[in-house]
């Protein structure tokens, strides 16, 4: 389903990285992830991805300022808000550079469908 995509996954929590690289991979994409805001920007510089799941609470650098350097770098991939907040706050992550965003708790079935969406609306953009 994901065969051959590039996905940076940033997120803190160690089990939330490990169940979403499993998942995308077993689906056949190739999976990079960053443990703060930081390294996400830093891979971001090293690398090209598809599309960014961006936790938005992290130590170093949150999810906002990653998302923030990660777009002043001139860096279009989509990037979607992977939050706990509630609707009505995340609605607010767009204004700030994110794509979209993915409401906590995982579901995968949910946020296969957001990436998909992402990634195919960027790719017919970059075609246009």
């Amino acid at each position: 389903m994901f065969d051959g995509l590039n996905i940076l996954i940033a997120d803190d929590s160690a089990q939330i990285l490990e169940m979403l690289s499993f998942i995308f991979e077993s689906e056949g994409a190739h999976v990079s992830t960053a443990i703060n805001g930081k390294e996400a920007i830093q891979k971001t510089r090293n690398d090209a991805y598809d599309v960014i799941l961006m936790d938005i609470q992290m130590p170093i650098c949150d999810g906002i300022e990653a998302t923030r350097c990660i777009r002043q770098d001139g860096v279009l991939t989509p990037i979607i808000a992977v939050t706990a907040a509630t609707d009505l706050e995340a609605q607010g992550f767009i204004a700030k550079g994110f794509t979209d965003y993915f409401l906590k708790p995982v579901d995968f079935e949910r946020l296969n469908n957001k990436v998909t969406s992402c990634v195919q609306a960027f790719s017919q953009q970059a075609v246009v």
